[in-house]
């Protein structure tokens, strides 16, 4: 099997475990599969030898343990934590920018960070929406076709999951206030 299939077959069980991760009902949880799908994509982007997207997806492992912990700890709005990870996706991006276009990515992983961070789960769904969207135009710009079909289905999938939570209006165990506790 080539390493392309196999970055492929990756990029699929990433694409389909950062989706249950807008039905996850906690923080814990949507921050363990937002670690184990970073983790698919970094392997995927190993095989593709990405090395700008490897960097990024080794700093969302990070960031998704951080968040973790500071949960764990009780430190729920742990801004030096949220401000660290801006700036290091920021520098990142600043690095690694080829072009312009480059700009939608570091947005998107901006709007990822915030969406991760905060503790509202409606929230996190529309943001994901949101993220799903400019990685949709991301990927059309350069013609992935896999990134075009996982961006997609991630997109309808979130969507589903907010009209879900808006409609059985459940009250998830993430407090619903999205302001500093």
């Amino acid at each position: 099997m080539s390493q392309y299939t196999l970055s492929q077959i990756f990029a699929v069980f990433a694409y389909i475990v950062i989706g249950l991760s807008y039905y996850a009902k906690n923080k814990e949880k949507i921050l363990l599969l937002t670690l184990t799908s970073t983790t698919l994509f970094l392997i995927e982007y190993t095989f593709l030898r990405g090395t700008g997207a490897m960097i990024v997806n080794a700093i969302g492992i990070f960031r998704c343990i951080v968040f973790y912990i500071d949960d764990k700890k009780g430190r729920v709005k742990n801004y030096i934590s949220l401000l660290s990870f801006v700036i290091i996706s920021v520098i990142a991006s600043a690095i690694f920018l080829k072009s312009y276009i480059e700009l939608m990515a570091m947005g998107a992983s901006i709007i990822f960070i915030y969406s991760l961070w905060q503790r509202n789960i409606l929230v996190y769904r529309c943001l994901g929406a949101l993220n799903s969207t400019i990685w949709l135009v991301y990927n059309s710009i350069y013609r992935s076709v896999v990134g075009i079909i996982g961006e997609s289905s991630l997109l309808i999938a979130t969507i589903i999951s907010i009209i879900i939570y808006l409609v059985t209006n459940k009250k998830d165990s993430i407090n619903e206030d999205s302001r500093p506790l």
